[in-house]
Formats: structure tokens, sequence, C-alpha cells
């Protein structure tokens, strides 16, 4: 079920022959659906495994009354457009009692400017102390450097196969630290602002990351192109560093190579190989 306005809301809610059969919400709210309308919805939909927030209207409040049906919810998505730190303690007393009555997850998409440590500590609470569900995590989108600490991420989700971040750490990756995981998008490595890696430390990062990820079948990597002040001043393109041989690394296990803003054996900074079995 998606809806983008109060009125379609209203209609679908209305329209729909048993409100016990919805097993799907998305609400992209932007400025158009109120959150007392999401919350109305919410109060009346029992049966929800997945469940998508998206817009600035999605309040505190709408993340109160969502936690009040996320018993059975697998699959939780919350779009970067709120920025929950600002909006105060509020805001992360409701997340994390949200994340904390949804023992089921196995799907979680947020924000970047959301903390790590509100998603760790609510995991283990949702769980009483045992091991996350989650094979999918997703922490992109808006300002700010996000989660780089990637062990982090593998101490609290062990069961993890797919991971959707904007910027990694090399140095925080010992070996087989996720085991499980399938498929890796790194979509923003330098941030905003730089500075651009050395062709030396993206060897390093690609590396650590095939050894980190024994068992990895596709792996996307996008360095960022921001200029530096001498190429604005000269006019050149961005001083982009090449993978210092690391993709002779890659392992069998690999189908899929995609690679943005390298240099060395791509030679039009942007390249994607299938890898044949």
């Amino acid at each position: 079920m998606h809806t983008h306005t109060h009125q379609g809301m209203h209609r679908l809610m209305r329209w729909l022959p048993s409100l016990d059969a919805v097993t799907k919400l998305d609400i992209c709210s932007a400025h158009f659906v109120s959150p007392d309308s999401m919350k109305k919805a919410l109060a009346q939909l029992n049966s929800l495994s997945s469940l998508s927030l998206r817009g600035k209207k999605v309040s505190a409040a709408v993340l109160t009354k969502a936690s009040k049906q996320a018993a059975g919810l697998k699959e939780l998505i919350l779009a970067d457009d709120a920025d929950y730190v600002r909006l105060g303690q509020e805001a992360e007393k409701a997340f994390k009692d949200l994340i904390r009555s949804a023992p089921m997850l196995e799907t979680l998409s947020i924000p970047k400017t959301i903390p790590f440590s509100w998603v760790a500590a609510a995991i283990k609470d949702a769980r009483n102390g045992g091991d996350s569900l989650i094979t999918r995590f997703e922490s992109t989108g808006g300002f700010g450097k996000g989660i780089s600490d990637v062990s982090r991420i593998s101490d609290a989700f062990p069961e993890i196969e797919t991971l959707r971040v904007d910027s990694i750490d090399a140095h925080t990756l010992p070996s087989a630290t996720m085991p499980r995981l399938r498929t890796l998008f790194v979509s923003d490595i330098i941030g905003f602002m730089g500075p651009h890696l050395s062709t030396q430390q993206m060897g390093e990062l690609i590396n650590s990351i095939l050894l980190a990820c024994p068992a990895l079948e596709d792996l996307s990597l996008a360095h960022g192109d921001v200029l530096s002040v001498r190429d604005r001043e000269q006019g050149l393109p961005p001083s982009l560093p090449g993978t210092n041989g690391s993709l002779l690394n890659l392992p069998s296990s690999l189908r899929r190579f995609l690679s943005s803003g390298l240099t060395e054996d791509c030679p039009h900074s942007h390249c994607a190989r299938e890898l044949s079995s």
C-alpha cells in the first residue's frame, strides 16, 4: 500500500476491503500527508511486515505510533529527508522504541544522520540480548560522514548479507569480519568535502574489504570526485586514485564489480565487470 497525499490515504483506507490483509505500507509524506493522517493509518494496520516512512512530516509521534504495530515487521525503511538527531531526545526515544518493538527485523534502512549507537543498543534490547536477524542494512543519504567503522556493524549484525553505506574505513576491517556478506555498496567514500584517497590507500581499502568479506559476490565502490584547490585553479579534472593492483586479488566468489571514481583498470573513471563463473 503506497500513498503520497492526505486525501489519497483517507480514500485508500476507506476503500480497502480488509485492513488486516495489508502487510506493507509505504508513506511518502513530503508536504502533503500530515503526522495525524499517518498515525491514524498506522493505528488501523495490525498485520504489517514491511513499513516505509519517508518525508519531513515523519515525526517522533509517528514513530511512536508505528512502534505499536511493529511486532511482525521484517522490513523497516526510514528515508533521509527527516533529520532525527535534530528532532532531539523525543525522536531518539521514539526511534529506539520502534526498533525495540520489532524483534523480527531482517531489513533495516536508515538515514546516516541516525547514530549507529542508537541502532545497536535497540536491536540488542529487541532480541533480549541475543543476535539480531538483520541480513540487510543500509545507512546512507543526507549530510555528515555516517558509519565508517564497519566492524561495529558486523558485531551488531552477525547474519548480515547485504550492506550499503556511504563511507568505509579500511583500518577497521580485520580478516573475515563479515563472513556471510554477499553484497557491499559503498556509495561515497570521500564524502562531500574529501580529501581524496591516494592510490595506495585505495588499494589497501579494497584488499581490506576482500579479506573481511571472503564470500563477497557483488562489490560496488564509488570514490567521489571532489576537486582540489590546485585542480580547480588549473582547470584540471579531479585527481582520482588508482587501485594499486588490488583488483588482481578479486576472489573467485565475486560475480560483479562496479567502481566509480577510480583510474587504474577503469580508464573512464567508471567501470563495471561481470565475472563469469
